[in-house]
């Protein structure tokens, strides 16, 4: 598998690789997701692409791409998810070289920590400063990719008006993923509108290594099954 074949199959499971198909993630109707998720998160994918879990990822990899390929795999596994441009800017940007297209993963507005309370969300910044605080109630609305909304109770909540999960949570796909805005337009759409190629990705900030091995396995296993040389 060379490096033509691994960009052409990074390009075609590019949702699959952001959403990590979440098996076994359902939430029954009447559960309340936020306090099925309570806890601190910081952002997946740097924590992901430390030095110390390169050996894991290489030993997920291996055997479905062989030796020669595994870096090159564990390198673009982790680079479609770790861009810096979403919305209009990636939109006309992979427009024009879609080969390059990437996913930003990271958190928006000055978050680097949130923390979720039962129907409360907290953002905190890099210093472990209040970005925001909100109360939120779950909306009566439904999407094709089995997402839960939530909306803020508390006036003026700017663009942590919303947030929108998709159904993972740390006991079943070892992360979480969401996205959170001023509105709902464009929440559903990956590829176009206001939120193009971004979905914040976390996990627990207190995650141990069997839970880290276990979401690189999953990342790498649903990713690259079906693919092999």
């Amino acid at each position: 598998m060379n490096n033509k074949v691994l960009t052409a199959l990074i390009s075609i499971s590019m949702i699959s690789a952001l959403t990590m198909t979440s098996f076994g993630a359902e939430t029954e109707a009447d559960e309340d997701y936020l306090s099925s998720i309570s806890g601190e998160y910081v952002e997946l994918f740097p924590e992901l692409s430390k030095e110390e879990y390169h050996e894991k990822w290489l030993s997920a990899v291996t055997p479905v791409t062989g030796e020669e390929a595994a870096e090159d795999t564990v390198s673009m596994l982790l680079g479609s998810c770790m861009g810096e441009i979403y919305g209009e800017e990636a939109v006309k940007t992979y427009e024009s070289a879609p080969e390059t297209a990437v996913f930003d993963c990271y958190f928006l507005g000055g978050v680097k920590k949130f923390v979720i309370d039962g129907d409360q969300i907290t953002g905190l910044d890099e210093n472990g400063e209040e970005v925001f605080s909100h109360t939120y109630k779950r909306m009566d609305q439904t999407s094709e990719f089995e997402q839960t909304y939530y909306e803020s109770s508390d006036p003026d909540s700017g663009e942590f008006t919303y947030f929108v999960f998709l159904p993972d949570t740390p006991d079943t796909t070892y992360h979480l993923e969401f996205r959170y805005g001023e509105d709902l337009e464009g929440m559903d759409q990956w590829t176009e509108g206001q939120y193009a190629y971004w979905n914040a990705a976390a996990i627990p900030a207190d995650y141990d290594e069997e839970l880290m091995t276990n979401c690189i396995d999953l990342f790498a296993s649903e990713n690259l099954s079906g693919d092999e040389e």
